[in-house]
C-alpha cells in the first residue's frame, strides 16, 4: 500500500506498522531534522500527525493517538513567569489525560535547557514532570544521555534510550568543488579556511571565535574565516560587525544562508568551528560531517557525538586558550584536517534515517 507523507510524497509503507499513530509536537515547519525523521517513519508505515503548538496537540489528541512524541518543551511555555507556568501545568494535565486513556508519551532530549534561559523555573518544572510521565526518553548520544541525567536526575535512567541524530548527506546540493567554492569567496586553494555556519546566539561563541581568529591571523597570513548565520539577539550585531571590520581575512554574512549556498560555505572550508559553550546535540556539527568536514569544538556532548575519536579537534571547554590553540594546531596541518574530514564523512554516512527510524519505532513499541 502507499501513503503520502508530510511533504506530500507518495511512499510505500509496511502494513505491519500502518496502525501506529504518532503525534509529533511541536512540529516545526521547515526543520530538516523533523522532516527527515517523519519521512523515514512514514516509509515504515507510521501515521505521523504534525502538531505545531499546544492547540494543535490538543486537537490531535481528541482522536486516537498511540504515542505523543515531544520535542523542545520550552516552545510550549512562552510568555512571562506566570503565564509560562500556567502553560506548563496545562500541558502536563493534557498529557496525563492522554496516558489515562492508554496513550504513551515519548520525548526527545534536545537540550539541557532552553538556550535563552527564559522561564527557567517553568521549564525545569515541566521537564521533570514530562520525564516522570514519559514512557521513553530519547537522547542522541551516550554523552547527551549522561549529561541530561546528571542535570535532571538519575532516577530517569531506565527510560532513556540512545537514538542518533540522522545525517544531512542528501538534504542539500553539494556539487561545487573545493576550488570553485573558494573562488566564490576569492580565497586561494592553498589557504587554511575555517567556517562557522548556523544561527548566532551568545552561547554559540561567535565573538570569542572572531577574537581567537584575530590572534591567529596576526601570526600567519594564510588563514581565512567564513562566518554565516542569522543573528538572533540584535544586541550582538554591533560587536560582531566591529570584530569582522577590524579583523583581516574574515568574510561574514549575518543572515540566513540559502540551501543551495551551503555547499559554497562548507565546500570552501578545511574545518568547521563550533565553539558552543553548551550543546547536547549539534545540528551544525552533523551538517559539517555530512559534508566530510571535521569540527573544531569544545569537549561538550554534542561535539563529542559528532567527532568521536577521529573526526575532529576537541579542546577543554574550561581552557580559556583552548579555542585559539586548536585553531593554531589545525592551521599547521591541512593534511590532518583532510584525514579527519574523511573520518567525519564516514561517521555521518552511518547515521542513516532508515536506521534512526527503526530505532525510534523500537522506542515507540517499547513504550506501548
Amino acid at each position: 500500500r502507499r501513503r503520502r507523507d508530510l511533504r506530500g510524497k507518495s511512499r510505500e509503507v509496511s502494513p505491519s506498522m500502518s496502525r501506529l499513530r504518532v503525534v509529533m509536537a511541536p512540529y516545526v515547519t521547515g526543520n530538516p531534522y523533523q522532516d527527515l525523521l517523519c519521512g523515514a517513519l512514514a516509509d515504515r508505515g507510521v501515521d505521523v500527525v504534525p502538531a505545531h503548538g499546544y492547540r494543535a496537540l490538543a486537537d490531535a489528541l481528541a482522536t486516537r493517538a498511540d504515542v505523543v512524541h515531544l520535542h523542545w518543551l520550552h516552545s510550549f511555555i512562552s510568555g512571562n513567569a506566570v503565564s509560562s507556568m500556567l502553560k506548563a501545568v496545562r500541558l502536563v494535565a493534557r498529557l496525563r489525560r492522554h496516558r489515562a486513556t492508554g496513550g504513551k508519551v515519548v520525548a526527545t532530549l534536545h537540550n539541557l535547557q532552553n538556550h535563552s534561559k527564559k522561564n527557567g523555573h517553568a521549564e525545569s518544572w515541566l521537564t521533570r514532570r514530562v520525564a516522570r510521565l514519559a514512557d521513553r526518553l530519547i537522547a542522541h548520544s551516550a554523552e547527551a544521555r549522561n549529561a541530561w541525567l546528571d542535570r535532571h536526575g538519575r532516577e530517569f535512567a531506565d527510560k532513556v534510550v540512545v537514538v542518533p541524530h540522522g545525517n544531512f548527506s542528501s538534504s542539500y546540493p553539494r556539487g561545487v568543488t573545493r576550488e570553485d567554492a573558494r573562488a566564490h569567496f576569492g580565497i586561494s586553494v592553498d589557504a587554511v579556511v575555517f567556517c562557522y555556519l548556523g544561527l548566532i546566539r551568545p552561547y554559540k561563541g561567535v565573538a570569542p571565535l572572531l577574537r581567537a581568529f584575530a590572534e591567529l591571523r596576526r601570526e600567519r597570513d594564510d588563514v581565512f574565516l567564513l562566518v554565516a548565520g542569522k543573528i538572533i539577539e540584535p544586541e550582538l550585531a554591533s560587536e560582531l560587525e566591529e570584530l569582522v571590520r577590524t579583523t583581516p581575512s574574515v568574510q561574514a554574512q549575518f543572515s540566513h544562508v540559502a540551501d543551495d549556498e551551503l555547499q559554497n560555505w562548507l565546500g570552501a572550508a578545511d574545518a568547521v568551528v563550533i565553539p558552543y559553550s553548551d550543546s547536547l546535540t549539534s545540528g551544525s556539527g552533523i551538517l559539517a560531517a555530512s559534508f566530510s568536514r571535521p569540527i573544531i569544538a569544545p569537549r561538550v556532548p554534542g561535539a563529542i557525538a559528532v567527532a568521536g575519536t577521529d573526526a575532529g579537534l576537541l579542546y577543554s571547554n574550561t581552557d580559556s586558550r583552548g579555542l585559539v590553540d586548536a585553531l593554531r594546531n589545525a592551521a599547521k596541518d591541512r593534511d590532518r584536517l583532510r584525514v579527519l574530514g574523511e573520518a567525519a564523512g564516514a561517521r555521518a554516512a552511518s547515521w542513516t534515517w532508515e536506521s534512526i527510524a527503526e530505532k525510534t519505532i523500537a522506542a515507540y513499541r517499547g513504550a506501548l
